[in-house]
């Protein structure tokens, strides 16, 4: 979806209220500067998302890079992290021949596992430290 980034789109505005957004803000002599500080800042293809992991993929990189030292240093670090869980799956499907594992993500939870119960033939070993046998889902996680 395309947005109008220009005031000229309020410019000719028929409505009280988009007239005085016009005249308050983007007649504002400070308007186009902090304008162009968000450009430079902000990254303009990052898109809202609805899926958690994607949502926080996307927060994680909204800040362009080099503009904050410790941001670029989060970021490296959320990167490795996300590709040490999913290596760990691989490993973990391969080990314990669970090829159906899935590694889900949600806020509150972070990453998980997920496994369905058709693909366990015997007790889990104890790296899975919380089963939780989801009776709506056929799966254990």
């Amino acid at each position: 979806m395309q947005y109008h980034s220009s005031p000229r789109v309020l410019k000719g505005a028929n409505s009280f209220l988009l007239k005085n957004i016009y005249q308050t803000i983007c007649e504002n002599p400070k308007y186009e500067s902090m304008r162009k500080r968000i450009g430079e800042v902000i990254d303009e293809d990052v898109i809202h998302s609805r899926a958690p992991f994607v949502a926080c993929t996307q927060q994680c990189f909204a800040i362009k890079p080099g503009i904050d030292g410790l941001l670029d240093v989060a970021r490296r670090s959320f990167c490795d992290t996300s590709e040490a869980i999913h290596n760990l799956a691989t490993k973990y499907r391969e080990e314990f021949t669970l090829p159906n594992l899935k590694i889900p993500y949600n806020n509150r939870l972070g990453f998980y596992f997920i496994i369905p119960l058709r693909d366990i033939t015997e007790k889990l070993p104890n790296k899975f430290i919380q089963v939780c046998v989801c009776p709506f889902k056929n799966s254990a996680s």
